[in-house]
């Protein structure tokens, strides 16, 4: 599926394929540029699995998804849409025994709005559930964002 928007003397060009976004601008000739390109794992990985979560302050733990044997967790992005308004919230990735094997939220402010991307390429050694741990903070009544995670299927 593809999109076409007008922005300015631009067109957009969004196109779902590999969720590829371009930008024609009205230069004569126009000029293309890509600005992102997501894959839904590493180059050349065709069993690339996306696990696409949103959660809020008041949701954890929760499953985002079972992790199979050797198989890698590539990357964890963390997207904080509205930030978390209590004393040191906190946002983990991971597993019963180590709640932040994925991810921490050390990794950035999430009392803000923003985004940030680890690369664990991490694999269990058994069938393992991957949960969100959320701590939102003492006195915290909001936060919320978005977990992608891209792994081997």
């Amino acid at each position: 599926m593809t999109e076409v928007y007008e922005q300015g003397d631009d067109v957009v060009i969004v196109s779902n394929a590999e969720v590829v976004v371009s930008v024609v601008s009205s230069d004569v000739p126009p000029v293309v540029h890509i600005i992102e390109s997501i894959e839904t794992g590493p180059p050349g990985t065709p069993d690339a699995g996306r696990e696409d979560i949103f959660f809020s302050w008041g949701d954890a733990p929760t499953i985002v998804y079972t992790a199979d044997i050797g198989k890698l967790v590539y990357s964890v992005k963390l997207i904080i849409t509205e930030g978390f308004d209590g004393a040191d919230p906190v946002v983990e990735i991971g597993d019963a025994d180590d709640h932040d094997r994925l991810l921490s939220s050390s990794i950035m402010d999430i009392t803000a709005a923003g985004t940030n991307e680890v690369f664990p390429n991490y694999a269990y050694a058994a069938r393992t559930d991957v949960n969100i741990y959320i701590t939102p903070g003492a006195g915290g009544s909001h936060g919320a964002g978005r977990i992608i995670i891209a792994h081997q299927d």
